[in-house]
């Protein structure tokens, strides 16, 4: 877990959280500005006949928190097939809360 630094917010974050809020925006970032049309869901149905609304970015790219030298990281690999391998990079992490970058 990871807590704000910010002293108005002080709120804790879960690792899975963070990740799940990093890959979501890498998502929309990437994918869907790049085609709108791909669906909002990721094409699981459900027994009702509606489509869920999973994890969009699932299969599409994974991240890993990093605290070195003293701040909170994210290496996000893009595992689509782009025909030159996984490509990798590292974000600073913000807070879900008050976009503080945290430390």
């Amino acid at each position: 877990m990871e807590i704000c630094e910010n002293p108005s917010c002080k709120v804790w974050l879960h690792e899975e959280c963070l990740i799940d809020d990093i890959l979501t925006k890498t998502y929309n970032k990437l994918v869907t500005e790049k085609r709108s049309e791909e669906p909002d869901t990721n094409g699981t149905a459900k027994a009702n006949g509606k489509k869920s609304k999973g994890k969009i970015w699932k299969g599409k790219f994974q991240a890993k928190l990093n605290s070195d030298d003293g701040r909170t990281t994210a290496t996000i690999t893009d595992m689509r097939n782009t025909g030159t391998g996984p490509r990798t990079w590292t974000e600073r992490v913000a807070c879900l809360k008050c976009d503080t970058l945290l430390e």
